[in-house]
């Protein structure tokens, strides 16, 4: 596979016109993918031009253009000027439509995209081998993105979704940024079999859970969620085969209301794989349910005040500040593996100055996309 083949797409000007190119290009994205001859030896890349969103009359139909494959995907990515630039491109359900709506597409990518506005229809769904980098996904009464298998969603900004935010099986999950809005979620995210979920914050409230694993040999490690006086679970074992699964590094806070739980082990009737160094504060009940472990690591605590720094506001722009850790117990320098001077959560404290080694970064920075 080589570069794969540029077009381009400015949602400002009229819709069934232009050539594709940069100084010409098409004027609506459904046009363009209908126009486009699919290049079955690169792949295809669909720039959105920033500025005007791209608004859906139906959920974006791939019959004509083809279907993307391992050799040759396909991307959609937002641009100001020229490709790849970071400009971020907005597309919009408007208020009825998902921007793709296949349990069966697969190779495909959204980076640097505005999703949203979906009415009561999931966001998207997708099925395997397809990324969500970079992107906000917002706005709706039903699901955020749903894929198959094998697939990245990560460095999102996550929010106002109904339902469940994020999920999808042996996926990676990493740096994203999950928050409630006029729409709560169930669970912001869902871990079927063999997902990881690494690095990623979660502000909730209300009924909402932070992580939900449904299936076996998940990964969950190193995230921070933080509920206000919510009922959920910050981290819950929801079927009786979620066993197997990786819980390090966690920091939960606030499910204070009633039900609430930090996290909960209930449904898991099979042994957990390695357990330890996770946190908990402010929960109605802190830890529920746990069984057999076949490595427990132990430092597993109830901690007496808040892990998050909570400085400034608590939004995306700032979310490593608010949710940087903050030294009270174990959490910072406290993750596994000990002596690795890594903090538990999703945020890493900067060393002080002559520490040896200079500012230490979010967790959320280190994947360079």
């Amino acid at each position: 596979m080589g570069t794969p083949t540029q077009t381009y797409v400015d949602p400002s000007i009229a819709g069934d016109s232009g050539a594709g190119s940069v100084g010409d290009p098409y004027g609506d994205l459904q046009y363009a993918l209908n126009q486009v001859t699919r290049d079955s030896t690169n792949g295809d890349q669909f720039n959105i031009k920033a500025g005007t969103d791209e608004v859906l009359g139906a959920a974006l139909d791939l019959s004509t253009y083809g279907t993307p494959a391992g050799n040759a995907p396909l991307v959609f990515r937002g641009y100001t000027s020229a490709a790849n630039d970071g400009g971020i491109g907005g597309v919009s359900g408007d208020g009825s439509y998902s921007i793709i709506d296949s349990s069966t597409l697969d190779y495909i990518s959204f980076i640097a995209c505005h999703l949203h506005n979906s009415g009561a229809a999931k966001i998207l769904e997708l099925d395997d081998y397809c990324n969500i980098l970079d992107c906000e996904i917002d706005n709706t009464s039903g699901g955020g993105v749903k894929l198959g298998n094998y697939g990245r969603i990560a460095n999102n900004h996550i929010h106002n979704i109904g339902g469940v935010g994020a999920v999808g099986g042996s996926c990676f999950f990493a740096f994203n940024y999950f928050k409630n809005g006029t729409n709560d979620f169930t669970s912001a995210l869902q871990l079927a079999a063999e997902a990881q979920a690494i690095g990623n914050i979660f502000s909730l409230d209300g009924a909402s859970n932070g992580i939900e694993a449904t299936s076996l040999r998940w990964i969950c490690n190193g995230n921070s969620i933080l509920s206000a006086a919510g009922t959920g679970t910050g981290i819950v074992l929801s079927g009786s085969d979620a066993w197997q699964g990786v819980l390090l590094n966690n920091c939960v806070e606030g499910f204070s209301g009633a039900g609430g739980k930090g996290i909960n082990f209930a449904s898991n009737t099979y042994p957990l794989a390695l357990y330890g160094h996770n946190a908990v504060y402010n929960c109605t009940t802190k830890y529920s349910g746990l069984g057999d472990v076949i490595l427990n690591l132990g430092d597993n605590e109830e901690l007496t005040a808040t892990p998050f720094a909570k400085s400034g506001a608590d939004t995306f722009a700032n979310r490593f500040t608010y949710f940087a850790p903050a030294d009270t117990g174990n959490v910072q320098g406290g993750a596994y593996p000990s002596g690795c001077r890594l903090d538990k959560g999703a945020v890493q404290h900067a060393d002080p100055a002559g520490g040896g080694g200079g500012g230490r970064r979010p967790r959320g920075l280190y994947l360079g996309v």
